[in-house]
């Protein structure tokens, strides 16, 4: 018995006719993609359990995205004296943090963003390069803290 995935594209054959690109799965656990790609029971099943995760993975991705853009207040606040960090994507809450419990200040810095981890005695804060408009304005921003905390 065999079960039809799906078309998949069309794909134009030798004699200008066009021809389904189609996966077709048999029951002994066999996948054929197009007569190009056949996999055995094994290579089937990680064939599927890849592509659910992946699909799994995707869905995650969406809502924490999703998540992220429904999020108000997605600014730093730096008082007289304490800063104010928005809420990450676990918390939803502000974390104000007084100048006199920051401990220690450290720069992670890769190629695409920069992130500051704020050690106090709650324990550690992050605030992202993606907080701000521009890479000046975060590099203002530690410059800024940094003067604060010491006075």
């Amino acid at each position: 018995m065999v079960a039809q995935i799906g078309l998949l594209r069309q794909q134009q054959g030798r004699t200008g006719t066009t021809q389904p690109l189609v996966g077709v799965a048999f029951e002994d656990g066999e996948v054929v993609i197009s007569n190009l790609i056949r996999l055995g029971p094994s290579g089937s099943k990680m064939f599927f359990i890849l592509l659910a995760f992946g699909s799994f993975w995707l869905v995650i991705q969406t809502i924490i995205a999703m998540r992220a853009s429904l999020m108000p207040d997605r600014c730093i606040v730096i008082a007289s004296d304490y800063v104010s960090i928005p809420p990450s994507l676990l918390s939803r809450e502000k974390m104000s943090i007084l100048f006199a419990d920051i401990m220690d200040l450290a720069l992670q810095a890769d190629k695409r963003s920069r992130v500051l981890h704020i050690r106090h005695g709650a324990g550690t804060t992050k605030a992202t390069q993606r907080f701000f408009e521009g890479r000046d304005n975060f590099e203002d921003f530690v410059v800024q803290l940094q003067a604060a905390i010491r006075g």
